[in-house]
């Protein structure tokens, strides 16, 4: 058993070094050019960005939205995307469509260049027989508030 581990200053990977070897914690080990090597952080780091754009320009105004509403939204989900349109359902607490609910839905800002992709929202009023299935699938589905 390892009980002392060196701490190593971080590695500098240069495009002119040839090949590389990385080696993650889950002990895989890749022999990489330099070039792909780098090409993969800079993927990762995008990949972090697009993250937090989604995170912070759709997720967030979508929950903190729902949070101000907590008497008429009993949940919220975004449903998986099968194309590059999303679309999130508020399941409400009534039983009837509410349609002031409805405008302040189509009223939040949740323009395509603001999220990245367009999204619609959907209100789904609560019933005793409410298959969510009907809608979305709920196992794959994000629930976001709620």
């Amino acid at each position: 058993m390892l009980t002392n581990i060196e701490t190593r200053r971080p590695a500098r990977i240069r495009f002119k070094d040839g090949q590389v070897v990385v080696c993650p914690e889950d002990q895989d080990v890749f022999l990489l050019s330099a070039e792909n090597a780098i090409d993969a952080c800079r993927e990762a780091v995008r990949r972090d960005e697009r993250m937090h754009h989604f995170k912070e320009s759709l997720l967030r105004p979508l929950v903190n939205w729902a949070e101000q509403h907590p008497r008429r939204v009993e949940s919220m989900y975004l449903a998986e995307a099968n194309t590059e349109h999303l679309t999130a359902y508020v399941l409400t607490h009534t039983e009837r469509y509410d349609f002031d609910l409805a405008e302040e839905l189509a009223a939040l800002d949740l323009s395509p260049g603001r999220a990245g992709r367009p999204i619609s929202v959907h209100q789904v009023p609560r019933s005793d027989d409410t298959d969510l299935s009907h809608f979305f699938d709920p196992e794959r589905a994000l629930q976001i508030y709620g």
